[in-house]
């Protein structure tokens, strides 16, 4: 058992209440307003659209990424589907870094946007109406943390093109997500550290902005540890304190994003990046 995941994590929820629930087009609750929104009014046949949960918390509080840290959980959506659409993974925007105690978590604070893409089959009939409903999971946390639960459903009409504007909050939450295609790198490791080592594709990457390693893996390596970031060029060597996956077994492949202007909150930007140990490194 892993304790830094395990006891902080269950000391607070223990504390609390079972998982909130509501089955509506909106969830408002003490410490989260969550909506599920969509691009545009329309589905296309043939085309891919665009849905997404719209979290906003309580100023204090912040909900998990898709690796929570040292605690916590990262939100997760169930689809319920007509036939002729299928549903995509989330993308994540870039995450933030904050502190609780000796922990560290990734995740986001006041708002953000989960996008999902919607795979629409070029059979689907015109003028027909498609209900899309997603059962969404996640976690609320300021000092205690409050696990909560929503259905939510959109009517989408079928049409042969997508009419009206464009909903500005996906233009926006685009402009916030990883850039690829990802990095590739190469890994190493050892009882006491992972190496990566990698060449990035410009020079518009500096240390002095603040640069921090985001593993996608939960347990992977260590959040509250502290990270060495070297730049000699464009090449880029890390050091991470691995965490209780890589001490339990040897890592093959780490994905990650690679953040700039990590400590400051603004004019961030992350890259994707993938990197593959050596058997027996």
């Amino acid at each position: 058992m892993n304790l830094a995941r395990s006891f902080p994590f269950a000391l607070v929820c223990l504390a609390l209440f079972a998982p909130q629930h509501a089955a509506a087009q909106k969830f408002i609750s003490p410490y989260s307003e969550v909506s599920l929104v969509s691009e545009t009014a329309h589905l296309v046949p043939g085309e891919t659209a665009w849905v997404g949960l719209h979290i906003k918390t309580k100023p204090g509080w912040h909900t998990y990424w898709r690796n929570p840290g040292d605690s916590g959980l990262p939100t997760r959506i169930a689809w319920s589907l007509p036939s002729g659409i299928a549903a995509g993974g989330i993308h994540w925007p870039i995450p933030e870094k904050f502190a609780f105690g000796p922990l560290a978590g990734y995740g986001y604070k006041n708002e953000t946007l989960l996008m999902v893409p919607l795979a629409v089959d070029g059979g689907l009939g015109l003028g027909a109406e498609a209900k899309v409903t997603a059962d969404a999971n996640w976690l609320v946390c300021e000092d205690i943390c409050v696990p909560e639960r929503a259905t939510f459903s959109l009517v989408m009409p079928v049409a042969d093109r997508a009419a009206g504007p464009r909903n500005a909050l996906f233009r926006t939450y685009r402009a916030s997500l990883p850039a690829g295609p990802p990095v590739v790198a190469e890994g190493h490791q050892t009882a006491q550290a992972i190496g990566i080592s990698a060449r990035l594709p410009d020079d518009g990457w500096r240390a002095e902005d603040g640069l921090e390693f985001f593993p996608a893996s939960e347990g992977a390596a260590e959040a509250s540890a502290p990270q060495r970031i070297r730049l000699d060029g464009l090449r880029l060597v890390m050091e991470l304190k691995p965490g209780y996956l890589a001490e339990e077994s040897r890592l093959t492949v780490l994905e990650g994003v690679l953040v700039s202007g990590a400590g400051n909150g603004s004019g961030r930007k992350g890259i994707k990046l993938i990197a593959r140990f050596n058997p027996g490194t």
